[in-house]
């Protein structure tokens, strides 16, 4: 159907009419002004072109919030198929603080050519009323009490806060819109804004202070867009359709004046555009991809857009394979579970593994999880992928044990999300005990974005994993997400630094000390730790150096499916992997700190002016035979001063030999510090011409091997007659 086109004559007849009343014309999901009288642009002390652009623009603009969904609710079911319209409302008046009454009175004339036409008069009130308070001294709760029909509770089509219309109603408006631009040969872009930080904003102000800025952002929103191209879909999230000419521009000037709305209370916004230009797709899928562009913004310090362009169109397509296929990919196990060891610096053995999940599809290939991790994420359906993962680890620790291999715990990656979708703690539990491993098996690595959740309902959570036995692991620290705060409010067992500190190990010299520190600092809170990104020797030697209790990298194996280690001879992998019954020695070993005495349980402060930056190191002692285990810069140096060992020996290996014995005092007091469990001193003992003064204690005792490991810190260190 065309826009109705009035003779001369008739115009203005019309348009000379001192009483206020517009004609109208229902076309395309949207009312459309054919003519408005002398009488209305009075009424609304506004010209004739700034009428007609009010009128279809921003028809009820100074429409009290509480009559808007109602009269824009009533206007759209009489411009459908409504033979008259009768509405009674609140609207501002020219001073804009006090409103005023208005009688809007419409009929549905059908002409001759078939066309229908709406004509409607408003009638306003002589008495004005300077405020809210007086409106409701005269009319009470009148306006509360209009009537809203069954049908127009059902057929709601006008968002109730904003006056905009809703979701649904949009979306027909955008079809029919859409049909308009193509038929003029434009194309329409959909835009998807998003307000940033609603929720400290209501936090700081208030949910009506927060109220008040929805509505002035959606009027804005009318006055760039006209009301019927905008949309409200909910909490803080706008839709609108236009020209795709002129989006940026728009956008400019809109961004401006958002800074200055409701008395200069407002936020940012991030922008998605989608330009009609693809394939042909649903209206839906049209805001979904505005939706996805706007998700791309990154800045949230001032406001800006993002396109939905080809990229983003092929991660769009990617999105919708895997949400249509997560039940194939499970069913048929195309989620393939790698294994990457963890080493203990100290003895160079795998003592923990990594559970690290690919989607290996039949027709598509290998994916890695970050193409589909944040998907399954988005969609609240990761906890399914991280349960089959926790099934997948328990069957492949059964393999092992039936090939004999020895076990070692492997992690596992919880999603911050597994939360809030299922009680995550009773089902690993259940899957746990149903397999017959000890809960100690099982490690569940959460990065520290979990905490941003709830995080007094997540340190409940921690609690019960910690009471049901497992070991909690903050992963990825360092890596953009973690805060100090996190350590002091939530208890985890070991600290994972991500590899970023090792890519930037060769070219910053900050990233050692931070590093070094951090670990330091991990100890003194009794927390272990994992430097990730390990690829070559010098990283792990200064991991190992600074008290890094284990390393994860290339270097010491990539991540595997478990059929690649299966394939290994066996005798290989007994070798490499920690006999559990060892762990709680090598444990005691790890968690010593040699950069900072004060760190370590048992020390005295009696010793503690000895102490500044001493050459400190762990021995193992077994059969009069000493093995160098652990030890800082400074005790290296000493020993290979003193010709106990030389850099060939510690370049290539994790536990080393002494070239030779200590002298009998030395060792006599390393026999004495075993039996007694206590600091014992050795004086004036010499080495190599070197007068050495030291304090040693026993550590622990390996329980396969009988070996005896010993920490030594050395108090000086001089030669006779100086």
């Amino acid at each position: 159907m065309r826009k109705h086109e009035f003779t001369a004559e008739q115009r203005k007849c019309i348009e000379e009419s001192c009483i206020p009343l517009g004609v109208y014309q229902f076309l395309n999901e949207r009312v459309v002004v054919l003519a408005v009288s002398d009488g209305l642009c009075n009424l609304l002390g506004s010209s004739r072109e700034e009428t007609v652009e009010l009128m279809e623009k921003d028809m009820y603009r100074g429409c009290h919030p509480d009559d808007l969904a109602r009269v824009e609710e009533e206007a759209l079911k009489f411009a459908r198929n409504g033979d008259e319209y009768n509405s009674i409302y609140r609207t501002k008046n020219r001073d804009n603080k006090s409103y005023s009454i208005v009688h809007a009175h419409g009929k549905r004339i059908n002409l001759e050519d078939g066309t229908s036409i709406l004509v409607t008069w408003y009638i306003a009130e002589k008495n004005y009323y300077l405020n809210q308070a007086e409106l409701d001294i005269k009319f009470g709760n009148s306006f509360d009490c209009i009537p809203f029909t069954e049908n127009i509770i059902t057929d709601n089509c006008y968002d109730t806060l904003t006056g905009l219309p809703n979701m649904s109603y949009f979306f027909n408006l955008l079809e029919e819109g859409r049909k308009e631009f193509r038929a003029l040969g434009k194309k329409i872009a959909v835009l998807y804004f998003d307000l940033i930080g609603m929720k400290s904003f209501n936090g700081s102000y208030g949910m009506e202070e927060g109220d008040k800025l929805l509505r002035a952002v959606a009027g804005l929103l009318k006055r760039y867009y006209s009301a019927e191209n905008c949309s409200h879909l909910g909490q803080d999230h706008f839709a609108v359709y236009t020209d795709a000419t002129m989006v940026e521009e728009t956008l400019k000037d809109f961004f401006e004046d958002l800074k200055y709305i409701n008395n200069g209370k407002s936020l940012y916004v991030s922008v998605g555009i989608y330009i009609d230009r693809f394939e042909k797709v649903g209206v839906g899928t049209a805001c979904d991809r505005a939706k996805i562009a706007c998700d791309q913004v990154k800045n949230n310090f001032f406001s800006n857009y993002y396109y939905y362009d080809e990229k983003l169109r092929d991660l769009s397509i990617k999105k919708d394979y895997f949400l249509s296929n997560i039940d194939n990919a499970i069913k048929g196990e195309w989620l393939e579970v790698f294994f990457q060891p963890i080493i203990r610096t100290a003895s160079g053995r795998v003592c923990d593994e990594e559970a690290l999940v690919r989607w290996n599809d039949p027709e598509k290939g290998m994916f890695t999880p970050n193409d589909f991790i944040p998907v399954l994420e988005d969609a609240r359906i990761i906890h399914r992928l991280d349960l089959y993962v926790v099934d997948k680890v328990l069957e492949y620790l059964k393999e092992k044990q039936r090939m004999g291999i020895e076990l070692v715990p492997v992690s596992v990656n919880l999603s911050r999300y597994d939360f809030q979708l299922c009680d995550m703690v009773d089902e690993i539990c259940k899957r746990v005990d149903a397999s017959g491993f000890s809960r100690k098996f099982i490690n569940l690595e959460i990065t520290e974005s979990v905490t941003s959740i709830n995080p007094e309902y997540i340190r409940i959570q921690f609690t019960r994993f910690h009471e049901e036995g497992f070991s909690l692991w903050m992963d990825d620290f360092g890596s953009g997400y973690s805060s100090l705060n996190v350590l002091k409010d939530f208890e985890f067992d070991l600290m994972k630094f991500d590899m970023r500190f090792m890519r930037s190990f060769k070219d910053s010299n900050k990233s050692r000390i931070i590093l070094t520190e951090l670990i330091q600092m991990a100890k003194k809170l009794g927390i272990s730790t994992i430097t990730e990104g390990v690829e070559d020797e010098e990283q792990f030697r200064f991991v190992r150096d600074i008290g890094c209790e284990k390393a994860q990298g290339y270097y010491f194996g990539k991540p595997n499916p478990k059929k690649n280690i299966f394939n290994i001879d066996k005798e290989k992998i007994r070798f490499q992997f920690e006999n559990p019954r060892e762990t709680p020695y090598y444990d005691a070993i790890s968690v010593i700190g040699l950069n900072d005495p004060s760190v370590n349980k048992g020390y005295s402060m009696e010793v503690a002016g000895y102490f500044n930056a001493v050459p400190m190191g762990i021995l193992e002692v077994k059969d009069g035979k000493y093995f160098i285990v652990r030890y800082n810069k400074a005790y290296v140096e000493f020993l290979m001063e003193t010709d106990f060992l030389d850099l060939e020996m510690i370049k290539n290996n994790y536990i080393v030999e002494s070239k030779r014995i200590p002298e009998p005092k030395f060792c006599d007091t390393i026999d004495k510090c075993i039996k007694t469990d206590q600091w014992e001193s050795v004086e004036n003992s010499v080495e190599n011409d070197y007068v050495i003064n030291s304090f040693v204690r026993k550590i622990a005792t390996n329980p396969e091997t009988g070996a005896n490991a010993v920490l030594l810190m050395i108090l000086s260190i001089r030669k006779p007659g100086r």
